[in-house]
């Protein structure tokens, strides 16, 4: 007897909805209106598929996870050719889901979607037993997904990122009704694992060394840009200093223009500021365009750090000129490329052999190169024999052919104007140089110099430079970046100076740029009170102790420290979590810096609104609300601890950089129970 499975009308209406949520993604102009929808590859638009600092073009790959081996999902792979595309229809439904969240809200970071495919990948092979029809997933197909991939033993960040996609897709194919019945899979991991970044502990100063340069790695810098002597490396080296001499982004550097350094005559309180020997202070800066829709800005380097960053400049541009020279060539020439004399500018029906074609793309003759450059880019010739002919005009266009535009994030500088063009092939063997094409120095050239790769030796590792262990050190470019801001903070620069210092628009990011660990700042604070720059009953404390007790004292009560947005707090958070967390206005254990403006701001904003809320409390008291009086207790206690951050800040009889306890009778625990102090309570 033959058995007919019926459908459902459940499952007419999933099929339905999935079908309509398909052809609202086709329909799309997400990633460009000429997406083929259907391929495996998405190849993306040139203003979205390229990172600034990267000359290559981007794709996502919609492509199954391989039996082993890296799991590639945005960055172009030499697998392509072998992946295997995802199974139908599940493949539709995350390419639908990926569109529609481009068309919905952009992401200018391309990583965000490939964690979305790669989370798609994890849920489709556990969708196999079901033909991998979106419309019978269930919430344990969901948890068995990221079981699996929990299994490889991911990182808690990992973990929780992992969680958060498969929870956003479940989210989405609920909403939209392509499910037969609603999934419920919230994310299994808690916040709480990304909750430490700003606390201490020996984990939380691990992460922070990480992003740091270790001390080895920046002796080991000093010391090979002192020894380098091929022009490649000191271009790498050179271009590796200008990034020690200011917080750069790496592709600010690589897009600099040649004519970048720029001088002004330093001023106090404006007059020139003159130096010892009665000359004007200059200052030195570089210019550049900034990241992140920053715009052209100016570097100023340290005083310190200006020969350093001359010297760079001016090997830079020594050894880059001849491409900039071919580079002006083919600007006055359009249509032409730079071939050396005595064919420059020739007749393009001249005919080449090929000792000529060789004499042009390689420097020497060489018969089998230009028959091999003639033969393996299909160019139109004669044969006779053995010999070869061809067109210069065709030997030409292969060579433009080859120059490539100018990539996103160079627009604005000519290529002629570049600082960094080199011939291509310039960190190869010498006979692959092409000084006939000229290109930009790339990322991932930098990065290979700092960390190497598979047959690809680190400087660290041609010059001799290992750790304690023996391996070679490694640096990322960004970790200067990270090392200088967290310098600044350890100087003491202001927020707003450091920000603008870095290209940021915000004085809030900062934080994350900020390294300064628990223990450093605890040392600090200790430093300014032993100096006497410390105002309060805290310093006043210790100053009562015998000197013998009193580095003890500043220890025990002082042993980690961590910024707030009003000041510093001194609270050990390693003991115990704050009882107060939240009311730094309110507690004797927070400092604040005297003149700092990013901390009056806050406190400023901050009043403004304890004001309202202690307002709206007070209505609710005389309406005797339950509990009202509470709240009115706990505003007014805020608000008079505002006022008095703002009254420490306008203190004209205490120097600026001074830490003050601005409130010492606030929530009392730390340095004050620690002697025995009543709670003014």
């Amino acid at each position: 007897m033959t058995v007919h499975v019926l459908v459902t009308a459940r499952q007419r209406t999933a099929a339905a909805n999935l079908a309509h949520v398909i052809d609202e993604a086709r329909a799309s102009q997400a990633f460009g209106p000429d997406l083929d929808f259907d391929a495996m590859i998405w190849a993306l638009p040139r203003d979205r598929g390229r990172h600034p600092s990267m000359n290559n073009a981007r794709a996502l790959y919609f492509s199954r996870n391989p039996p082993g081996g890296k799991r590639t999902h945005v960055h172009h792979t030499k697998r392509a050719d072998t992946d295997r595309p995802l199974a139908q229809p599940f493949s539709d439904l995350l390419k639908a889901y990926v569109r529609l969240a481009d068309a919905n809200k952009a992401r200018k970071m391309l990583g965000d979607y490939g964690n979305m495919i790669r989370a798609g990948r994890w849920l489709h092979d556990v969708l196999e037993p079901k033909d991998h029809d979106p419309c019978r997933l269930t919430t344990e197909d969901f948890a068995a997904a990221f079981a699996a991939f929990e299994a490889g033993g991911a990182r808690d960040t990992a973990r929780y990122a992992m969680g958060s996609h498969l929870s956003r897709l479940a989210n989405f194919v609920t909403r939209r009704g392509i499910s037969l019945v609603p999934i419920d899979f919230p994310n299994p991991v808690s916040g709480k694992v990304l909750a430490g970044q700003g606390k201490g502990g020996a984990d939380m100063e691990a992460v922070r060394a990480a992003k740091l340069p270790s001390d080895a790695v920046l002796d080991a810098l000093a010391d090979i840009a002192s020894r380098v002597v091929d022009d490649t490396d000191v271009v790498l080296m050179r271009t590796i200093e200008l990034m020690v001499c200011a917080p750069w982004r790496i592709h600010e550097v690589l897009t600099m223009p040649a004519d970048c350094e720029v001088t002004r005559a330093l001023t106090e309180k404006g007059e020139p500021l003159i130096d010892a020997s009665g000359k004007p202070v200059v200052g030195y800066g570089l210019r550049y365009h900034g990241g992140k829709g920053h715009g052209w800005d100016i570097k100023w380097i340290p005083t310190a750090m200006v020969d350093v960053a001359k010297r760079a400049i001016a090997d830079l541009r020594r050894i880059t000129e001849p491409s900039r020279a071919v580079a002006r060539w083919l600007a006055a020439n359009p249509g032409r490329a730079w071939v050396p004399e005595p064919w420059t500018g020739a007749d393009p029906d001249m005919i080449l052999g090929t000792n000529e074609v060789s004499l042009i793309v390689k420097g020497e003759k060489d018969p089998i190169a230009g028959r091999d450059f003639i033969v393996k880019n299909r160019l139109p010739h004669r044969r006779s024999g053995v010999a070869y002919e061809v067109r210069l005009g065709d030997v030409e266009a292969e060579l433009l052919s080859r120059m490539g535009e100018i990539p996103e994030g160079h627009e604005g500088v000519q290529r002629e104007d570049h600082l960094l063009i080199l011939p291509a092939g310039f960190f190869g063997t010498r006979w692959l140089r092409r000084p006939t094409v000229v290109r930009f120095l790339a990322y991932y050239e930098i990065q290979n110099c700092l960390t190497g790769r598979a047959n690809v030796a680190s400087i660290f590792e041609r010059f001799g430079h290992v750790d304690a262990e023996g391996a070679p050190l490694r640096m990322t470019s960004h970790a200067l970046r990270h090392w200088l801001n967290t310098l600044a903070q350890d100087g003491g620069a202001s927020q707003v100076d450091i920000a603008r210092w870095s290209g940021r628009k915000t004085v809030e990011q900062n934080a994350a740029y900020n390294h300064l660990s628990g223990i450093a700042l605890a040392e600090k604070a200790r430093e300014l009170m032993e100096a006497g720059s410390v105002k309060g009953p805290i310093a006043d404390m210790a100053d009562r102790l015998p000197p013998m007790d009193r580095a003890d004292f500043l220890k025990a009560g002082i042993a980690t420290a961590h910024t707030t947005d009003l000041g510093m707090c001194v609270n050990d958070w390693s003991l115990a979590p704050c009882h107060h967390h939240g009311s730094c206005a309110d507690c004797c254990d927070h400092l604040i810096v005297k003149g700092d403006a990013t901390q009056r701001g806050r406190a400023e904003i901050l009043l403004v609104e304890t004001e309202f809320l202690l307002g709206k409390a007070r209505e609710e008291m005389a309406e005797e609300s339950f509990g009202a009086s509470n709240w009115v207790a706990h505003q007014e206690r805020m608000q008079s601890g505002l006022r008095a951050v703002l009254a420490a800040h306008d203190d004209p009889a205490v120097a600026d950089g001074t830490l003050v306890q601005a409130n010492p009778r606030g929530a009392l625990r730390g340095p004050l129970r620690m002697l025995g102090e009543a709670d003014p309570a």
